[in-house]
């Protein structure tokens, strides 16, 4: 309890740390470079395994215009709450009856009287990185597809994301024939092929001393100091045909970025699990 204390000190008051063991600028960059690289890892994997399962038999050179879109959003709640109470008690003499049989019936009496007060504040913090990644680009990797994406740090999303699952089974069911729509002119027969993790991280502690003397009662009951701590890690990608925009530089007129569907679908679904979010009270 002492160390959770500690470690929440001034929560709901500052704004609350992303890690409590290390908040520096340093840590911030280090877990941001680990989800980029084992994102870049597994969905490097994913694209090379759903491109030379299915190439054989289905025709899916679509897949190298292909992009995903990426966010990942950190956001993080504390809450400190002070709840005291004191009870107050006037004791009175005792009431005793005999009844008819000659047993005699004693009861104490007592008035109580109790005051409380509460006292919360609480503190969120939310980060978000965005950035895209193009398919082609990552068949090019090809020579470290079999590679294992390192897992060098607790970080939770340095697991297995699932990338793979989700890609292929989308681009399986838009690969085969007559299942979707006649192909597009760049792209292939699907609009988006979405993904979506989020972990949820609570920690709580309480602290109730209580005092009891004979007419004065203190935080008898409840909990005096009490610390919250909320952290909900998501990451959504959003994969899908590319588009060619003007580069805005004179050495390439041309770059290649997500197209419209792929940018309308990741925007409603950021704004869908933010929605959602606060509507259950996990921000």
């Amino acid at each position: 309890m002492c160390c959770i204390s500690f470690m929440l000190a001034a929560c709901g008051v500052t704004a609350p740390r992303l890690d409590l063991s290390d908040d520096s600028a340093e840590a911030a960059a280090l877990f941001a470079q680990s989800v980029t690289v084992h994102v870049h890892c597994e969905l490097r994997n994913a694209v090379v395994f759903t491109y030379d399962k299915l190439r054989p038999e289905q025709d899916v050179e679509w897949l190298k215009e292909w992009a995903a879109k990426i966010t990942l959003t950190i956001n993080v709640d504390e809450k400190i709450g002070l709840s005291p109470g004191l009870a107050l008690t006037k004791f009175f003499r005792s009431y005793s009856n005999t009844l008819r049989g000659g047993e005699l019936i004693t009861a104490s009496r007592s008035a109580e009287l109790g005051i409380g007060g509460g006292l919360s504040s609480t503190a969120t913090r939310e980060q978000e990185i965005t950035w895209f990644l193009v398919f082609r680009d990552l068949l090019d990797e090809r020579q470290y597809a079999n590679a294992k994406c390192d897992q060098k740090h607790p970080f939770l999303m340095e697991g297995d994301l699932k990338i793979k699952e989700t890609l292929f089974s989308g681009v399986f069911a838009g690969s085969l024939a007559r299942n979707t729509s006649d192909p597009f002119e760049r792209g292939g027969r699907l609009q988006v092929v979405q993904h979506l993790v989020s972990f949820f991280i609570e920690a709580s502690g309480n602290v109730t001393p209580s005092w009891r003397f004979v007419d004065v009662t203190a935080n008898g009951g409840g909990s005096f100091f009490s610390l919250n701590r909320n952290r909900k890690d998501t990451l959504l990608i959003t994969m899908g045909p590319t588009q060619l925009a003007d580069s805005g530089r004179k050495l390439r007129e041309t770059r290649v970025i997500p197209s419209q569907s792929v940018d309308s679908s990741h925007l409603a679904r950021q704004i869908g699990t933010s929605v959602g979010a606060n509507l259950i009270g996990i921000r």
